[in-house]
């Protein structure tokens, strides 16, 4: 029988290499301690964690009419990300790319929906409810979905239940999307639109993507 040779403990003295190997001369370190010390102006009006003003945020970027100068790109980008894979849906991504949602209206609060968005020249309702620290109450999903039916009769309907972690909604004709795609949404609006957008709105934009990743983003 064969005996197993224990490992050889790890020394203080080990500890200390390892660490000093680790801290000196790295590149990637120093990067992130620039990031964490680096001013965000969400992080400074301490709104990480207010949902609402997450949905005041999205519902800017969402809205063409805004003078953010997007016009329908995000809105788009959005609406194409939550429905490519989504099944029993009337519309698909192919469709938002075809169509023209520059005369889209967005709402806050609408029947108490976090975000509504309404284009009549498509006959497209998208609701979207935003939960980031709450949860769902009271057969909320249910009731906003049949409330935008009676209102937009015959529309194609798009909800989207959109969590910290994509969660499976209650109401199963919503669609689940995640805070990690909404970020990685945001980064890839400033590297396609970037050299067009005014200077201000680049950085709030830029600082809204960077406190996602730094505070909302689970695997960040």
């Amino acid at each position: 029988m064969s005996t197993a040779i224990p490992a050889p403990e790890t020394t203080n003295a080990d500890c200390q290499r390892i660490l000093e190997e680790f801290v000196v001369g790295n590149a990637e370190l120093q990067r992130m301690e620039l990031l964490l010390h680096k001013f965000n102006l969400f992080e400074t009006l301490k709104l990480v964690w207010h949902e609402v003003r997450h949905s005041d945020f999205l519902s800017y970027l969402l809205d063409p009419h805004q003078n953010h100068g997007l016009r329908d790109r995000f809105l788009k980008a959005l609406l194409q990300s939550a429905l490519k894979g989504a099944v029993n849906h009337s519309v698909t991504p192919i469709d938002i790319d075809v169509w023209n949602l520059t005369s889209s209206e967005v709402h806050r609060e609408w029947q108490n929906i976090d975000i509504f968005v309404r284009d009549e020249s498509n006959r497209l309702a998208v609701l979207i409810e935003n939960k980031v620290q709450s949860g769902e109450h009271s057969d909320q999903l249910a009731r906003y979905y049949d409330c935008v039916s009676r209102e937009c009769s015959g529309w194609n309907i798009v909800p989207i239940y959109l969590t910290i972690e994509g969660e499976d909604p209650s109401d199963e004709r919503f669609i689940p999307l995640g805070y990690d795609r909404v970020c990685d949404l945001v980064e890839e609006l400033v590297d396609l639109s970037g050299s067009m957008l005014d200077g201000g709105v680049r950085l709030m934009i830029e600082h809204y993507a960077e406190m996602l990743r730094m505070h909302i983003v689970t695997e960040s």
